[in-house]
């Protein structure tokens, strides 16, 4: 028998439970029975977007797998436990030519180099100083660059802060559905269990009972009208019955004449001998083909309980996953360290950038009030800067391997879905040998292949479970009709009907009808009874020749019947479509979120630390309120100073002079307090 590990490789568990009932009805009573499918639902409310999103980019990096891919994986399940050694040659043979994983995977692995390094050479060059660089003389009050790049901090804090409260979630599911998939992994094998008796009870009984109205019914009337015994016993009961009838009248007398005559030529028994041996003859053949579709049908029945054993695998599989991380005693601190080692990172950098956005806001207030700078305040700014990009430089890579790392999951889980349960096809059962089920036919003693595929797809239909197993393939009329040999019977049966005269049975009918009231008269009804009983004998003989010539119509009829009768196997597809959910969805979407938030967390890293940097080079800056001019005073004879208003600063951060518009006044002022040294001659000009 297959092991369940051939069907799904992946943990997984369910959350939330929703209920379809199926009516059921029995065949040999006709009562309805509900069955109650638990459907698993796969709504995870808010974060719900945000998990289909990543588990379609999982699912659009896959490629469609060829034949020769579904014969590598059909390898793994050549025997009925799984070669683990078969299993990495197999799938790492797939991965290979999985384009896109290994696109996106490059692609995480060059972030992490690039990452490590650019944090390495920041740290070496920032991580003693308390700020970046200043740009000393740089005019940016009039500038919309500050207010700008305050917003984009606002728009990566959002990011970060969201991000990472949905990587929180998504652990929490995960926790939450492997500690709910035991409660609820009973109910779906319970379902399983119940469709599969209710399929089985409504096979035999449909079989037997459209078998039985077939052959029996048929047969047993005939065989009753042919008895030679009883003709016989009828035959001289009423002629007996006619002799010691005293009747004068003249007329009357010579219709019981007529009635004896009549009932001499029925008196011959041998054709009746020939007729009740041929028939007796039929019987047997006709038992011969009922044991025969019995046991087909018990056949189907046990591949029935195959399908059932094998979808049940599948179950214990996952309760077997479940039983184990559920007793796992690290499990609790394992998901408390997968929350800590992302989320507190994360949070860290966002707390920086928020406290980084509130001496940008500062700074921006001080622009627009002409306020003087404040240094302290710039200084710890700068430290709070440094501390955060590099705390973002360190996490960074470390993140963006945790996302690869989680991202092979999700594929995996994706790249499992697709062939098991996504495909309507189901390419992958038929490739596999042990999903596929031999039935010999009864008769013709020819293999049918039944697939579980076929079985499941069929079901999709909402078709009957005798269709599903091919009931009309496997019991062929055609064949039937031949091994049963009733042709010949039916010959044999014409040629002692022939020897049987049924052009008097309506006279004596007639005959016996004017007989009824002198027979009343002397109190001899019963001979009457004895006739009638006669003449419906003779006429179902009369019946019995040519009443096997459509047996391939009543077979068809009675396999049609079977059909419509028998257990309509939604539900069996159905119970397979929830394992799927339960794989795919409830364990496969909060992973999807996993390794999707992470990695979005570790890409807004990047425009987080360019915009810190360049925030924190803004708040490091200088700017000279007037520009000072050395100019040559020729009448003076020395050089002179001037302090000019900066033109290019704006209205509100514009300073008085503090000397007059020609700006001599400064000069004069600079050079009483200020003297400057005589001129060079190289300095001329």
């Amino acid at each position: 028998m297959i092991s369940g590990r051939c069907i799904v490789t992946v943990a997984a568990t369910i959350l939330l439970l929703d209920w379809n009932c199926y009516t059921v009805i029995a065949a040999e009573t006709n009562e309805t029975k509900e069955i109650t499918l638990a459907k698993v639902g796969d709504d995870f409310g808010a974060q719900q977007a945000f998990y289909k999103i990543a588990q379609k980019i999982a699912k659009k990096i896959q490629r469609n797998l060829n034949d020769d891919d579904l014969d590598k994986l059909s390898e793994i399940w050549s025997d009925n436990e799984l070669d683990y050694e078969t299993v990495i040659d197999a799938v790492g043979g797939i991965m290979k030519k999985e384009v896109g994983l290994i696109i996106m995977l490059i692609i995480g692995a060059a972030y992490v180099v690039i990452m490590f390094f650019a944090g390495v050479i920041y740290c070496c060059l920032h991580c003693f100083k308390s700020g970046h660089s200043r740009i000393k003389y740089t005019n940016v009050c009039s500038s919309w660059t500050l207010p700008i790049l305050t917003a984009l901090l606002v728009v990566g804090v959002a990011f970060l802060v969201a991000a990472a409260i949905v990587y929180g979630v998504s652990v929490q599911d995960t926790d939450d559905n492997i500690a709910y998939i035991g409660d609820i992994l009973p109910k779906i094998r319970d379902n399983l269990q119940s469709i599969i008796d209710e399929s089985s009870k409504s096979l035999l009984s449909s079989t037997n009972s459209s078998l039985v109205n077939l052959f029996d019914s048929k047969l047993s009337k005939f065989k009753k009208a042919a008895d030679p015994d009883e003709l016989q016993k009828l035959i001289t009961t009423i002629s007996d019955t006619l002799d010691t009838v005293n009747i004068q009248n003249g007329s009357t007398i010579e219709k019981i004449e007529e009635v004896k005559t009549d009932l001499n030529a029925f008196r011959k028994g041998e054709q009746y001998e020939q007729i009740n041996y041929e028939l007796n003859k039929t019987q047997v053949a006709f038992d011969q083909v009922q044991d025969q579709m019995d046991s087909a049908s018990k056949h189907l029945n046990g591949i029935v309980a195959d399908v059932n054993t094998k979808i049940s695998n599948v179950t214990d599989l996952l309760k077997t996953y479940q039983s184990d991380i559920a007793s796992f005693s690290a499990r609790e601190v394992i998901k408390h360290v997968l929350k800590a080692v992302i989320i507190a990172p994360a949070v860290l950098v966002a707390i920086t950038v928020v406290i980084l956005t509130l001496f940008a806001i500062l700074r921006i207030f001080q622009n627009m009030c002409n306020l003087d700078w404040t240094t302290s305040v710039v200084k710890q700014s700068g430290k709070v800067t440094v501390f955060g990009i590099v705390v973002a430089f360190i996490f960074a890579w470390l993140f963006m391997l945790f996302s690869c790392f989680l991202l092979l999951i999700g594929f995996t889980i994706e790249a499992t879905c697709e062939p098991v349960f996504y495909d309507e096809q189901m390419k992958l059962f038929d490739h596999i040998p042990h999903l596929h089920f031999t039935v010999t036919t009864p008769l013709s003693k020819n293999d049918t292949e039944i697939s579980l595929s076929y079985v499941l797809k069929q079901c999709s239909t909402n078709s009957t479970i005798s269709d599903a197993l091919k009931f009309r393939q496997v019991l062929d009329v055609d064949i039937i009709v031949e091994k049963m040999s009733l042709e010949q019977y039916q010959q044999n049966i014409g040629n002692a009907l022939d020897k049987i005269d049924f052009t008097n049975v309506n006279r004596l009918q007639t005959n016996m009808e004017a007989l009824r009231t002198e027979l009343e008269a002397v109190q001899q009804t019963e001979v009457l009874n004895s006739v009638n009983e006669l003449i419906e004998r003779l006429h179902l003989l009369q019946q019995l020749r040519g009443s096997f010539d459509n047996i391939s119509v009543d077979l068809d009829n009675s396999l049609d019947e079977i059909n419509n009768n028998t257990y309509q196997c939604r539900p069996l597809y159905d119970v397979w479509q929830n394992i799927g959910k339960l794989t795919c969805n409830r364990i496969g979407l909060p992973v999807q979120g996993m390794w999707a938030s992470v990695g979005l967390i570790a890409v807004v890293f990047i425009p987080v630390i360019i915009v810190m940097i360049m925030v924190s080079g803004i708040l490091h800056e200088k700017k000279k309120r007037h520009e000072r001019r050395h100019y040559y005073d020729t009448e003076r004879r020395q050089y002179l100073w001037s302090r000019k208003p900066n033109d290019s600063l704006s209205p509100n951060c514009a300073v008085s002079q503090l000397a007059s518009n020609d700006g001599e006044t400064s000069a004069h002022f600079l050079n009483r307090h200020h003297p400057q040294p005589a001129p060079r001659a190289q300095n001329r000009y």
